[in-house]
């Protein structure tokens, strides 16, 4: 484990939370829901507007109170404006209520356009939900009441995205209607407090857990989603050569244009440390840099080293790291703010992909939600002491992190599913593919569903973790986690000679040496930038 006080930069404070016993309870989300809708040419209304025009019909709901009618005709927490309002609006949105709006970057993939009919006419979505309490009902957005007593209509969060996803697929359901996510579409969660938004130090938990349980997460996502550092500026520590035999090559995850892993922002601030202390001659950083900088422990070091939000900000790409801060950001909460961005006061998970499967998209809000509970009510020294112990856990899954944070039953039986039942993807293709009955959209849901197929099977799933961990792109490990999770030919071999965190003083030299070429080539390229645009690195203010 790397420890602090060996490094020149002294870590803050971490005194932790309130000694209270009574745990906060706040907790308030919305979700983006993104995903293509597909109507016939004929059709009334465009794709997007049928979208909103079958959400904004009543349904019938059943009574809680048992009266004699049993069911109610009632509206769903759905905005009276039409998607068209909201295109230009968006800063406008107070998240009051249910709003249908657009996302240009959902669109057809190009394995899918040759089974898109010519008479289907097809809409890039993004259903964004209303802020809606965690723990406690949220009331109707259009004060509706129930008939039979008069008691205000309320919703908790599960039984109101469920309802609404049900509303959805029961209105397109019918021939030449559609509605399916596909690689393009991501599942975005934000997690606030209401309009408080969170101290450091909560964030600081959110940001190490997601950095020390990469792995954890990357085992729930489809092969194309698993991203990594694809950057050349600093040598990733397996340095594969290109003849070997004992693993398949990394190749760029396309996935990587959505989203982005915590591990790819601490390579690039590595780099950018290598760099500045190689400019500078500083042996001692460049050492430190060297024993202690492409792993999670000195990761783990780095957010917890954060003084303000601003500086822990610098650990995320905004819109497009997996765990974005961007509507914490100080500059995103003055006066001005970032254009477009309205503040949020939340924390943005955007590493999920997109899915309308009600089961999936419960559980990852329940997951996160109480995750980040989990880390308001526990003090940065506990949570450390605990990834202390379990970023090297080659055992750990994201059921244990579930468990972790009190997750309810049914989100424990769901990762478990995912992660230990082998025909998971089977059978999720089966029930998509047959939910529906057969019509002119029939081969286009099949090519949809058998591309999630392949890239959801765990085998698949299992090789690009493993590539990714051989490659380095995890950063580095102690010796018995590799002996565990990887094959003995690599480590019997030169393929990943650097993949140890525990490496011999010649090992750690040859290191050395490594990173010392890569920087002087990235410092001749950055002066001859330098010397005809005037370019800067963006985060030397961390390594000042």
């Amino acid at each position: 484990m790397y420890c602090p006080s060996a490094h020149t930069f002294k870590a803050a404070s971490t005194s932790g939370k309130s000694t209270s016993t009574q745990l906060k309870q706040s907790c308030t989300l919305g979700v983006e829901l993104e995903f293509v809708a597909v109507v016939p040419d004929q059709s009334e209304f465009t794709a997007h507007d049928t979208v909103w025009e079958v959400l904004r019909k009543p349904i019938s709901l059943p009574c809680p109170y048992n009266c004699p009618q049993g069911h109610h005709e009632l509206r769903l927490p759905i905005d009276n404006q039409p998607p068209s309002y909201w295109q230009h609006r968006d800063d406008d949105n107070e998240y009051n209520t249910w709003v249908v709006g657009r996302d240009c970057s959902v669109r057809l993939s190009d394995d899918e356009k040759p089974f898109y009919p010519n008479e289907s006419v097809s809409s890039d979505v993004e259903l964004q939900c209303r802020i809606l309490d965690f723990f406690n009902p949220t009331p109707c957005p259009h004060n509706q009441a129930w008939p039979c007593n008069g008691q205000p209509l309320t919703w908790n969060w599960r039984n109101e995205i469920t309802t609404m996803i049900n509303a959805l697929k029961q209105g397109f359901n019918r021939p030449g209607f559609r509605v399916f996510a596909n690689g393009t579409c991501g599942l975005h969660l934000h997690v606030g407090r209401h309009d408080l938004g969170f101290n450091l130090d909560t964030t600081k938990n959110v940001m190490g857990m997601f950095t020390a349980l990469e792995r954890c997460f990357d085992a729930i996502l489809p092969i194309d989603r698993i991203g990594a550092y694809e950057d050349d500026r600093f040598p990733l520590p397996s340095l594969i050569s290109a003849n070997t035999t004992a693993i398949q090559p990394w190749i760029p995850s396309k996935g990587f244009n959505y989203t982005s892993p915590m591990s790819v922002r601490q390579f690039e601030s590595l780099a950018n440390g290598v760099m500045i202390a190689y400019d500078k001659s500083d042996v001692s950083d460049f050492t430190n840099a060297v024993r202690y900088g492409a792993s999670i422990p000195m990761w783990i070091h780095h957010i917890y080293s954060c003084r303000t939000m601003a500086e822990l900000c610098e650990y995320n790409y905004p819109h497009q790291s997996s765990v974005n801060l961007q509507h914490l950001a100080p500059q995103n909460n003055s006066p001005g703010g970032w254009p477009g961005s309205p503040p949020k006061k939340t924390i943005e998970f955007r590493l999920h992909t997109g899915t309308l499967d009600v089961v999936e998209i419960c559980a990852w809000i329940d997951l996160l939600c109480r995750l980040t509970v989990y880390c308001e009510n526990t003090s940065t020294t506990t949570l450390t002491d605990w990834i202390k112990t379990q970023w090297d856990n080659a055992d750990i899954t994201l059921v244990d992190t579930a468990r972790l944070v009190d997750a309810v039953d049914s989100t424990v039986r769901h990762y478990t599913s995912v992660l230990l039942t082998p025909d998971y993807a089977t059978n999720f293709f089966n029930t998509a593919t047959t939910s529906q009955a057969p019509d002119i959209l029939t081969p286009l849901t099949t090519q949809i569903e058998s591309t999630r197929l392949s890239q959801t099977c765990r085998s698949g799933i299992s090789a690009r973790i493993t590539q990714k961990l051989i490659s380095g792109r995890y950063g580095q490990f102690p010796n018995g986690f590799l002996k565990k999770v990887l094959p003995a030919e690599l480590l019997e071999g030169s393929d990943g000679r650097y993949l140890s965190n525990e490496m011999e003083e010649e090992q750690t030299e040859a290191w050395a040496s490594e990173i010392e070429e890569r920087a002087r080539l990235a410092i001749d390229e950055r002066q001859m930038w330098d010397s005809r645009r005037g370019a800067s690195t963006c985060l030397n203010s961390l390594f000042d």
